[in-house]
């Protein structure tokens, strides 16, 4: 199966207004939204529901450490919510050979970058503080912005490929398409990996 990096663009005010907010409206959107769903219904068992902490974020109310990876899946409905789904294309991301050819793919190009840096734990939410999975990070946006120009100074990469076709190259264009979109919409990138 392995492990999959899911990135979106968002902004994270936005996601942290959400904690505290009390708001019931706010709640009832969230369970609408077609990722929280599919995380929740994969929790059902657990002492701590998706819906429970989703409350207890929203809320304010006091929350269960030992179930700090319910936490973690909640928050990725949460930014699912307020936020787009970069990689569209499902599992781009794999970490091990795939995420390798990527980092392959931008040393050719020059690049210092790597792809694991999308998953730097850069934020701070208030939820417990989880030693399993989903792993939260991102990259800040001063980083998305250099990203961006080394990015588009890459003729391969400015033409139209479906990201399949190629090893490597087609998680470095799902990168740029998502590195773009943080720039132009004034958005953070961040990460869950799971």
């Amino acid at each position: 199966m392995g492990m999959y990096l899911i990135p979106y663009a968002v902004d994270i005010e936005k996601v942290k207004s959400t904690f505290n907010s009390k708001s019931e409206d706010l709640f009832k959107a969230i369970q609408q939204n077609s990722t929280y769903q599919s995380y929740a219904s994969q929790g059902s068992d657990n002492e701590v529901t998706s819906d429970k902490a989703l409350r207890q974020i929203i809320f304010g109310e006091e929350k269960d450490a030992k179930f700090a990876h319910v936490y973690g899946y909640t928050l990725i409905g949460i930014v699912a919510h307020w936020g787009t789904e970069i990689a569209t294309e499902g599992d781009i991301f794999k970490f091990g050979s795939i995420m390798d050819e990527q980092d392959d793919k931008l040393r050719e190009f020059g690049l210092s970058f790597r792809m694991e840096e999308l998953v730097e734990p850069i934020y701070n939410f208030d939820i417990p503080r989880n030693t399993d999975f989903p792993m939260i990070g991102g990259c800040g946006r001063s980083t998305i912005k250099s990203l961006q120009t080394q990015l588009n100074g890459i003729a391969a990469l400015n033409a139209e490929v479906d990201p399949w076709d190629y090893p490597g190259l087609g998680g470095v264009v799902v990168l740029k398409r998502g590195v773009n979109l943080c720039v132009k919409d004034e958005l953070d990138w961040i990460s869950f990996v799971h």
